[in-house]
């Protein structure tokens, strides 16, 4: 179960604290099909968030006036402005992460400059969506995870058990079902891999239409191949998956 981030309840606070209550996200973005993206993968990786919408930056900014919200979601290019102009003191402390179709040294440079915001290139995946409110978390020194984090599988005699995400090397569709390799066996469940996914967390990344990995297991990667080499087996990446991947493993330093 995710562990949902709220404002810390202190008046004074400008970072998050742990809390099962609902999380306000603002999303800005005057895009209708991108503003749709973008709250449908919140609600995927969000338990019950209290979403806001604006598509202007002079409408986020009544909204941040009006509501105590806890993360934004927030295009940088709007019809009146530049989304850095919202964050101004007070605001400045917000988590923010910023997304744009136009990426840039600019952009790059004035996100870098909040003290809690993260960068995005549009197109991106779920996932990225995922570790990047999972990195704001951690900017603010608050761990997003329960300390022991598990997948639901059933073993060979049927019964329920609870397997650490640590043991967990990929995660490989077959239909409606999901074979779970870990570093003792395999295991073999009713789950679809977007359902399996949603246990997961920012270590997995998804390298084709039927493949996520945990990238710790990871031994080698042969982008000019688009293969990568994990627990003694060659996985392809795929295409569609490719860019997204590339990322990832540059943004973590993996060699």
């Amino acid at each position: 179960m995710w562990v949902t981030l709220v404002r810390a309840e202190e008046e004074n606070s400008d970072s998050f604290g742990v809390n099962m209550m609902v999380m306000d996200v603002l999303i800005i973005e005057d895009e209708p099909v991108w503003q749709l993206k973008i709250q449908m993968m919140i609600e995927q990786i969000i338990p019950e968030p209290c979403l806001h919408f604006a598509d202007s930056a002079a409408e986020a900014r009544h909204i941040l006036s009006t509501v105590r919200i806890d993360l934004v979601v927030s295009d940088i290019v709007l019809p009146d402005g530049e989304a850095f102009d919202i964050f101004t003191p007070p605001l400045h402390k917000l988590p923010v992460i910023f997304l744009t179709d136009y990426p840039n040294d600019t952009f790059y440079s004035r996100t870098s400059a909040l003290p809690k915001t993260v960068f995005i290139a549009k197109p991106f995946h779920e996932l990225t969506l995922k570790s990047s409110i999972e990195t704001l978390a951690k900017l603010a020194g608050v761990d997003f995870w329960p300390s022991n984090k598990y997948l639901p599988v059933v073993d060979k005699y049927r019964r329920q058990v609870q397997l650490i995400l640590d043991k967990v090397v990929w995660v490989q569709s077959d239909g409606n079902y999901s074979i779970i390799q870990s570093t003792e066996q395999k295991y073999i469940i009713k789950k679809s891999l977007t359902v399996v996914a949603e246990f997961l967390d920012s270590r997995f990344i998804q390298v084709q239409q039927s493949f996520i990995v945990n990238i710790h297991f990871v031994s080698r990667v042969e982008m000019l191949a688009d293969r990568i080499f994990i627990y003694g087996q060659t996985i392809p990446i795929g295409r569609r998956f490719r860019k997204e991947f590339l990322h990832f493993w540059e943004k973590n330093q993996i060699s």
